[in-house]
């Protein structure tokens, strides 16, 4: 093998130089994905409606398409009772489709992944 000043050899600078750029290519992606990820999972509606009645419009038309509601959170109401009263309106409506969710929980594999795949709907007072 040919080898230039200070012993190495062509080949071995070759495989430095692409380590170099598999390394930053490897760092960009991930700069990219932390900053595209965040708006490809959550989709924001401006509501034309009052906020109490954005919230119960979302749960009544969750239940016509099927979903099931088990809880809303009410996160100022919550916080208030800590004493941070200037809280702003924030509400979480979990949403839940009991068929599916059978057909997937009821395998013991299952459970374990799929408390990640909770759906939730925020309405937040700006």
């Amino acid at each position: 093998m040919k080898t230039r000043e200070g012993g190495r050899s062509f080949f071995s600078r070759q495989w430095s130089f692409a380590l170099v750029w598999l390394i930053i290519g490897m760092i960009l992606m991930g700069i990219i994905t932390w900053k595209i990820m965040p708006h490809m999972m959550l989709t924001i509606h401006k509501s034309k409606l009052p906020f109490d009645e954005t919230v119960t419009a979302i749960n009544m038309s969750a239940k016509k398409h099927g979903w099931v509601v088990p809880k809303i959170y009410n996160f100022q109401e919550s916080l208030r009772k800590f004493g941070y009263e200037d809280m702003t309106k924030i509400k979480v409506l979990s949403l839940c489709q009991p068929h599916y969710a059978y057909k997937i929980l009821k395998e013991d594999s299952n459970k374990k992944s799929y408390c990640d795949n909770a759906m939730q709907i925020w309405s937040l007072r700006n």
